[in-house]
């Protein structure tokens, strides 16, 4: 298998291509060749965690990396309050038009 390599992390493979043919792409750490075979689609996840493969010292090892919690920017902050206050407009409306609507239900029983 001939596999890519960026810092000894796996980034791409060729299960496909034979030794001979991949001669000419095989350096020293960039892409490498091993007879070893590794089921990337089958890699074993864990919570919160982002799981990388790394090639070391002729062995596919699995690092975990905890994965960072993201904050929100200024504009989605901003759209978060607007969409707030939208709701809270529209909450004021709906009030105000059961007031009126039973102002209008008292006027027509008069």
């Amino acid at each position: 298998m001939l596999i890519y390599l960026k810092d000894n992390e796996v980034f791409a493979w060729n299960k496909i291509i034979n030794f001979d043919d991949a001669k000419e792409f095989i350096n020293n750490s960039s892409c490498v060749w091993t007879d070893k075979d590794f089921d990337f689609n089958n890699i074993p996840q864990e919570e919160n965690k982002e799981a990388k493969v790394y090639y070391e010292n002729g062995d596919f090892v699995v690092k975990y990396f905890n994965i960072p919690a993201l904050e929100p920017t200024e504009d989605e902050i901003i759209q978060g309050e607007m969409l707030l206050n939208q709701a809270q407009i529209i909450a004021t409306q709906n009030e105000q038009d059961e007031v009126l609507a039973a102002i209008l239900l008292n006027q027509m029983e008069v």
